[in-house]
């Protein structure tokens, strides 16, 4: 169980982590030489779930309790 809270718990910080990173460091959608072109909505439906499924990772690893 010890090894299960453990990954669940990294794959949780690691999923958060780009997530966020997405949401501040946006990739350009266009990139010439003088211009650089982003897109406006940094909120789209693959950052929530990243973020919405590391949190549930995250969530998990407390909610998992030793067999008795």
């Amino acid at each position: 169980m010890k090894v299960l809270k453990a990954v669940l718990f990294i794959a949780g910080i690691l999923l958060i982590s780009f997530g966020l990173y997405a949401v501040f460091y946006p990739e350009p959608a266009l990139e010439a030489a003088p211009v650089r072109i982003e897109t406006d909505s940094r909120f789209d439906n693959q950052v929530l779930g990243m973020v919405g499924i590391g949190i549930l990772a995250i969530l998990a690893t407390v909610l998992i309790k030793k067999k008795p």
